[in-house]
């Protein structure tokens, strides 16, 4: 998914896909290429989200809520990022869309 404001040259990149598809490897080196930063969604889920995990426990769409309005809020907030996560269901990426949209206005 690539949110674009092309009036402001804005450009903030979402790479998404399952763990170990190579997400983060491809954002820095795009963020490398294009001068950006480089943000892995990762170290955005709560303490919590990462102890869940690290136990191997699968998160629930309401551990996610909070993680991706981070995600969002760290959009809507900056200007020409890469953010590689694994907002892999569609209401993920939906509600990604719809904060940035409602809120960069």
């Amino acid at each position: 998914m690539v949110i674009e404001c092309i009036a402001s040259n804005m450009v903030n990149v979402v790479l998404m896909g399952v763990s170990g598809s190579g997400k983060t490897t491809v954002g820095v080196t795009l963020a490398d290429q294009l001068n950006v930063v480089f943000h892995d969604g990762d170290s955005f889920h709560s303490a919590a989200n990462k102890m869940k995990m690290a136990r191997g426990d699968a998160l629930t769409d309401e551990d996610r809520i909070p993680w991706l309005d981070s995600l969002a809020a760290l959009l809507r907030d900056n200007d020409n990022i890469i953010l590689a996560c694994s907002a892999l269901k569609f209401e993920y990426r939906e509600r990604l869309r719809r904060f940035i949209q409602i809120e960069k206005k």
